[in-house]
């Protein structure tokens, strides 16, 4: 039970830890302190783990400090981590129509398997193979006492 309660304890100074990062680069940001704001997003980034909204924010952060490659990294980032990112998206557009940037060709044709998987994010695709996983097995079950 000691164990328990101090796992408890230390799991939440770590929530806590994580949220006054993002939230004091969130303020910095808007004291547009913006590189205070990147160098605190990239040590939640270091500490806690990445995310498709910290990506963002460290791309507007880079935009607003004039580093376009780096921000259109980061907006890329964010897409893949989370494709139904539309921010992300929209900033990647205003920026290559902005600085009249040529959008990347890409090489080979887009195919089935990637129009799919761009569908649906990824906690659905997680939550539809869970259930089709309990059907499998129910069938099997099925089979087995049939």
């Amino acid at each position: 039970m000691k164990h328990l309660i101090t796992l408890f304890i230390s799991f939440s100074f770590i929530l806590a830890n994580a949220q006054s990062l993002d939230e004091k680069a969130d303020q910095a940001y808007s004291d547009g302190d913006f590189q205070q704001a990147l160098e605190l997003y990239q040590q939640a980034a270091a500490d806690n783990g990445v995310s498709s909204m910290l990506y963002y924010n460290m791309g507007n952060a880079y935009y607003r400090l004039d580093s376009i490659a780096k921000a259109i990294g980061c907006y890329e980032r964010a897409l893949r981590l989370d494709p139904k990112n539309d921010d992300a998206r929209a900033n990647i557009k205003f920026i290559n129509e902005r600085y009249n940037l040529a959008a990347p060709e890409k090489s080979a044709p887009t195919i089935f398997v990637e129009n799919i998987t761009d569908s649906l994010h990824p906690n659905s695709w997680a939550i539809m193979s869970l259930i089709l996983f309990i059907i499998l097995l129910l069938d099997i079950a099925l089979y087995l006492f049939n």
